[in-house]
């Protein structure tokens, strides 16, 4: 009896501990937008952070973010300074190392879109395009040193 315990134990252990030990890293993201058009920054706030959530390894928040969203949008103008209908989204992705002052650039995405009903699919194409430009490479990297770790 005293074996079917310790094995019992054991098993517990391992199912409360091994998930913890494969648990993908979050990473901690903040948003930035700049942008003359309230409509226009605040739909690009709400649509980035929502979709940067989806991903789900990712915390959105204003202290201490490993990588940092510095977007910037505008309509296209006319000659006349009336808008066309075209929106113009240009995203740095910077990374931040703790107690490291200063950042590195990661990545640079320029986009356009049809006006404000493009914005979600554009929010979509700039997450898209920083999970695999940015996360994925990471990911990769502490996949190879997991993976060397274990094999000694």
């Amino acid at each position: 009896m005293k074996y079917i315990r310790y094995i019992g134990l054991v098993i517990a252990i391992l199912l409360v501990f091994t998930p913890l030990s494969f648990a993908e890293e979050r990473y901690n993201v903040h948003v930035n937008v700049k942008c003359k058009d309230d409509v226009l920054k605040s739909s690009i706030e709400s649509f980035m952070k929502r979709e940067l959530r989806n991903v789900g390894n990712i915390n959105i928040t204003d202290t201490e973010p490993c990588f940092k969203l510095g977007i910037i949008a505008t309509n296209i103008l006319n000659i006349h300074t009336r808008p066309i209908g075209t929106v113009v989204i240009s995203t740095i992705v910077t990374f931040h190392a703790k107690d490291t002052p200063g950042s590195d650039i990661m990545d640079h995405i320029l986009i356009t879109g049809d006006g404000i009903d493009s914005i979600r699919e554009l929010c979509i194409s700039l997450v898209v395009a920083f999970e695999t430009n940015t996360l994925e490479p990471i990911r990769e990297l502490k996949k190879e040193k997991r993976d060397e770790k274990t094999n000694y």
